[in-house]
C-alpha cells in the first residue's frame, strides 16, 4: 500500500494539485475508490458511512489504479490509466454551454473541454466504461465491440453484480445524475458529447475576464478569495473541470472528511462563497 501511496502522491504533483485544504488528498474515502478492500481503517467501506460505496470490484483491491498508473500511461501525463475515446478528438464533437446572454465572446466560442477536463470525462461522459483499464493484474481483455473501440492490451475489471462495461448511469445514480454529465436529459444517456447544461469549460479565464464589464474578478482577486483552490490550466488559464473541482477530496467518512466539500469541491461553496470568487454579482 506504501507503494501506491507513493505513486498516488506523484500523480498529484505532476497535475499541478491545488494547496493542501482539510478532507482533501484521501481518495480511499471516497466514492472514487472503487476497489475492493473493505478494511475501514484503509478506507471507506461498503455499503458503511454517510455516502455508501456500494460499487467496486470484485478482485482489484488498488486504489489508485482506476484512474492511474506507472506505467503505460495514456496520456503521461497524470499517468492516467482510462480510455480516451478517439470521438473527444472530432471537431464539433462536443455540444458546448451557450445558453447564457452573460456569457463573454470568449466562453462562448469554446467548442470542446482542455486536456484536463478530457481526464475527468474519460469516466463522466456517461458513454465510456469506467472499468477499462490500460493496465491491471486483476482484469481480462476488454471487449472490441460495444460503444467504444477499446485500445489493444485493455483490461477489462469485474465489477461483481455488473457484468461487462460499467458505465455511470449503470451505478444508479439516477437518471441523467449528476455524474452522468454527458447524457441528454429525457433523450440519449449514452451521448457522451453533451455538455450544454453544464458550466462551460475550456476558455480562456484571462480573455473571459477581460471581456466581462466587471462582471468576472481578475485572477489576483480569484486566488485571494479562493485561498488558491480555484486553480486555471496553462498555456492560457484555462476554465475546465478541475477549476472547481478535486477528485481526490474526502467528503464522506474517514480521516479528514469535510462534508461541505461534497461534491468533490475544491473548496467550501456555503453561501455560494466559490461561486463568487470568480464571479461579480
Amino acid at each position: 500500500m506504501k507503494k501506491y501511496m507513493l505513486i498516488f502522491g506523484f500523480c498529484c504533483s505532476v497535475m499541478g494539485a491545488t494547496p493542501a485544504v482539510a478532507g482533501s488528498g484521501n481518495v480511499r474515502f471516497t466514492v472514487h475508490n472503487l476497489s475492493n478492500n473493505d478494511d475501514r481503517n484503509k478506507g471507506l467501506p461498503h455499503e458503511q458511512g454517510p455516502i455508501n460505496r456500494k460499487f467496486f470490484s470484485v478482485n482489484e483491491d488498488q486504489v489508485c489504479v482506476f484512474c492511474h498508473t506507472p506505467h503505460n500511461a495514456k496520456p503521461a501525463v497524470p499517468l492516467w490509466n482510462k480510455f480516451i475515446p478517439g470521438d473527444y478528438n472530432n471537431a464539433g464533437y462536443f455540444k458546448m454551454y451557450t445558453s447564457s446572454r452573460t456569457l463573454t465572446p470568449t466562453a462562448r466560442a469554446a467548442t470542446a473541454p482542455g486536456a484536463v477536463s478530457l481526464l475527468c470525462l474519460s469516466c463522466h461522459d456517461g458513454k465510456t466504461a469506467i472499468n477499462v483499464l490500460h493496465n491491471s493484474k486483476a482484469g481480462s481483455d476488454a471487449p472490441s465491440g460495444g460503444l467504444e473501440v477499446y485500445n489493444l492490451g485493455d483490461q477489462l475489471v469485474d465489477m461483481g453484480n455488473y457484468p461487462g462495461e460499467v458505465r455511470i448511469q449503470d451505478f444508479s445514480f439516477g437518471f441523467k445524475g449528476a455524474t452522468n454529465i454527458g447524457g441528454e436529459p429525457g433523450g440519449d444517456v449514452n451521448a457522451g458529447n453533451l455538455l450544454s447544461d453544464d458550466h462551460p469549460i475550456g476558455f480562456s479565464y484571462t480573455a473571459a475576464q477581460a471581456q466581462s464589464n466587471n462582471r468576472l474578478n481578475d485572477l489576483a482577486s480569484v486566488s485571494t478569495k479562493s485561498g488558491g483552490k480555484i486553480r486555471f490550466f496553462a498555456p492560457n488559464n484555462s476554465v475546465e473541470c478541475s477549476s472547481c473541482h478535486d477528485p481526490h477530496v474526502n467528503y464522506s467518512a474517514g480521516p479528514g472528511a469535510v462534508a461541505e466539500l461534497r461534491p468533490f469541491l475544491a473548496m467550501s461553496n456555503t453561501g455560494s462563497s466559490m461561486c463568487l470568487a470568480c464571479h461579480n454579482k
